[in-house]
């Protein structure tokens, strides 16, 4: 039933969810572009983002379709539609180490990952008339783990919510969504021929995008419904930015269209115009770079890359591409050529600065400064106004403060003295995703009037933790906080997203009951 990758893999702790994190994050490999300050002493940062660009393409099986990357090892799982098989490709050397091949009648057409179970989800599409099946995956042996979950007709995109682990199947021919928790299936009717979902990691909200519309889900109650299109154009795809919210929604038509949604008011804010049929759409984690394949049947077979509200480059010589994804872990944007029978590997960095090695201390310049897993910043770290700081897998021997600051992203980092991040302009993202692994603070952590959401999950912190007058989105969530937990003024008022935190001190205002 299966035929094991002979490299990659990852231990994990058997029947067990690893401890949970909040949204995707930060890119820890790949922090390759623009500039590089590796000597020991003060380090600077200096503009000089690198565009991106294709630099490899992997062979794969016949018809690649769908991907989906594992965030926490980087392996990349293609679905082959022409021969019923997934592709498994080791994110760092860009290598396939093994197939998954399933029994006879048995037709891929979906795949996600969760990533901190390491159990990767197929669906399977038999035929229009025919319920469909999602097959359960062992990401380390990519063996098939239990019978095949039975879910409605044609379904034909999944994801899941990397916090909780519940499973979202999108079936296109009975205007359903299957809600998977564990081996019990709840259906929520949606719209006309779902055929994309996507899955906000920090709210947990769904969104399913339809021939019409993309409808909301919270749990398994359908709580909106935006109005993208019209009846007759299938094939709509959606994705979401974990720093934002932002929701990306596809019209399948010539030339397409990208719809840009507001999370906080599920209204329209914008659209955007691509070369004809879009048919896959991924946001990269940090910096909400969005990347649009535009297919071969009536495209142009090229990729869009869209900033904001504008396609800032187009990337051309694909295969009628489909699927694409991006690997929270190196950076890499992978896109499935369904003629050419092989993925294109797009590089891309959001930096402008990669700090490596070690420096006495770090004062952010202008850009977009990423510190590298394995750097060591001996002395305090100083974020000036405007400027977005990423650390991943760092060390920081010293205080963080920012001050006016863009996005501030920590993951897998030890910072030994207190936290403070005040009036940040974009979001503020601690130990916060399935991409991110949690924090270890030594001091005190201050999140005051922060006004683009502030996410802090899953870590080890060694003093008071304070919340004060954050807006948009405020998750505190799985901490184990030696000290007090006090929140006061947010709006909206802090959630755990069920995940209560452990406290030795006091609980106290908004966040009284979150401990």
């Amino acid at each position: 039933m299966s035929v094991f990758r002979t490299a990659g893999g990852r231990w994990r702790l058997p029947g067990r969810r690893l401890p949970a994190v909040a949204a995707s994050a930060l890119a820890a490999a790949g922090l390759t572009g623009g500039a590089v300050l590796a000597s020991a002493g003060p380090a600077a940062a200096a503009p000089a983002a690198a565009p991106p660009a294709v630099t490899g393409t992997i062979g794969v099986g016949t018809n690649p379709d769908r991907v989906a990357v594992d965030a926490l090892t980087g392996t990349v799982y293609v679905v082959n539609e022409g021969d019923n098989t997934v592709s498994v490709i080791d994110g760092h050397t860009n290598m396939v180490t093994g197939t998954i091949m399933f029994p006879a009648g048995v037709f891929p057409s979906a795949v996600a990952v969760d990533a901190l179970t390491d159990t990767v989800y197929v669906t399977n599409n038999p035929s229009a008339q025919v319920d469909g099946t999602v097959f359960v995956i062992d990401g380390h042996s990519n063996m098939i783990t239990e019978p095949p979950i039975g879910v409605g007709v044609g379904p034909v995109a999944v994801a899941v919510n990397p916090l909780t682990g519940t499973v979202y199947v999108a079936n296109s021919n009975d205007a359903s969504v299957s809600v998977i928790n564990g081996t019990t299936v709840t259906t929520v009717d949606v719209g006309i021929g779902p055929s994309g979902v996507a899955v906000n990691p920090v709210t947990g909200t769904v969104y399913v995008a339809q021939e019409a519309d993309v409808s909301v889900i919270n749990g398994t109650t359908v709580t909106g419904t935006i109005t993208t299109g019209f009846l007759g154009r299938g094939g709509a795809q959606v994705a979401v930015s974990p720093l934002t919210g932002t929701v990306y929604a596809t019209l399948h038509a010539s030339p397409g269209t990208v719809f840009v949604i507001s999370a906080k008011t599920d209204m329209i804010t914008g659209t955007i115009t691509v070369p004809g049929f879009p048919e896959g759409i991924a946001v990269a984690p940090v910096s909400g770079t969005v990347f649009v394949t535009n297919g071969g049947f009536g495209g142009d077979n090229s990729v869009s890359v869209i900033n904001g509200t504008t396609v800032t480059a187009t990337i051309t010589g694909f295969n009628n591409p489909q699927g694409v994804a991006v690997s929270p872990l190196t950076g890499a944007v992978y896109v499935a050529n369904f003629g050419g029978n092989n993925v294109s590997v797009i590089t891309f960095s959001p930096c402008t600065t990669t700090i490596t090695g070690t420096h006495s201390g770090l004062t952010t310049g202008p850009g977009i400064t990423c510190v590298a897993p394995g750097a060591v910043i001996t002395g305090p770290v100083t974020v000036k106004a405007g400027a977005t700081l990423l650390l991943q897998g760092a060390q920081v021997q010293g205080p963080l403060s920012a001050k006016d600051a863009g996005t501030l992203v920590a993951c897998g980092t030890t910072i030994s003295g207190n936290v403070e991040v005040t009036d940040s302009t974009g979001p503020v993202l601690l130990g916060a995703g399935s991409a991110c692994a949690p924090d270890t603070f030594g001091g005190s952590v201050s999140l005051t009037g922060n006004t683009t959401g502030v996410v802090l999950a899953g870590n080890t912190i060694g003093g008071a933790v304070s919340l004060t007058r954050n807006a948009t989105e405020v998750v505190v969530a799985g901490n184990t906080i030696t000290g007090s937990l006090s929140c006061n003024g947010n709006n909206p008022a802090p959630t755990d997203n069920g995940r209560l935190n452990t406290v030795t001190g006091l609980a106290s205002g908004q966040c009284s009951a979150l401990a």
